[in-house]
């Protein structure tokens, strides 16, 4: 093989290497993992709301509950006293009856405390159902969209790790002088040869006189564009 050809397809595969490494560098900051790990956090937030409030509500259901007893045992002993005949003092009966009437307006409104806060157990437990079901879909996502990246990883750092031995093998076969010009130029170009389409460098897009395409297509010797001062490679066409 010609130093230019090994130049050439040494360029493909440093051009490979760098698009891999890209796509490594991609999947290691991946930002719908990021996404997905975020609202992993919101949910996880938001369960431990939700069950934070049921279990508040559930200790004013109690203890609403206890002063409900209290209440029906305190309003058991008027009634007896209202209803046992041995009260005949008008006064104290009608002590006794706004004492029962206020009572049973006590009563009422604990029970509608209880029936409102029963209300919203059974809405927020609903939601905490709703949530647990949208963080463990989301979970799962995003235990497969790791896997899959690590997966994708380990098959570019196996392909990396392929494509840097051939770059050595193709480096102890070039001359000395040969390799350090197409370093050179990849430090100061950032892609030391570039193909001719038609009759046109691709590095810079000019035009190549013929008498220059003649040489370059003989393979003999490194041959450099006038304007940009690349290398020079010729493709030759596969025949059918």
């Amino acid at each position: 093989m010609s130093q230019l050809k090994s130049i050439w397809n040494m360029h493909e595969i440093d051009k490979e290497i760098k698009e891999l490494e890209l796509e490594n560098e991609t999947l290691e900051k991946n930002d719908n993992i990021q996404d997905i790990l975020l609202s992993l956090q919101e949910k996880e937030y938001d369960i431990t709301n939700f069950k934070t409030q049921l279990e508040v509500d559930d200790i004013k259901i109690q203890r609403l509950n206890q002063k409900l007893k209290q209440k029906n045992f305190k309003l058991k002993e008027v009634n007896e006293k209202l209803y046992s005949g041995e009260i005949t003092n008008i006064k104290k009966l009608s002590t006794l009856q706004d004492e029962e009437k206020q009572i049973k307006e006590e009563l009422e409104d604990i029970e509608n405390e209880i029936l409102k806060l029963l209300d919203n157990i059974e809405s927020d437990t609903e939601k905490l159902y709703s949530v647990e079901k949208e963080y463990r879909t989301l979970k799962d996502k995003y235990k497969e969209l790791k896997r899959s990246n690590k997966e994708r990883s380990n098959i570019i750092k196996n392909k990396l790790k392929n494509l840097k031995e051939e770059i050595k093998k193709i480096k102890i076969n070039l001359d000395k002088d040969v390799l350090e010009k197409y370093e050179n130029l990849n430090k100061k170009k950032g892609k030391a040869i570039a193909k001719i389409d038609g009759d046109k460098c691709t590095g810079c897009h000019m035009s190549i006189p013929l008498s220059t395409i003649s040489k370059i297509k003989k393979g003999n010797e490194l041959i450099y564009c006038d304007n940009c001062g690349r290398i020079l490679f010729y493709q030759l066409e596969d025949k059918a």
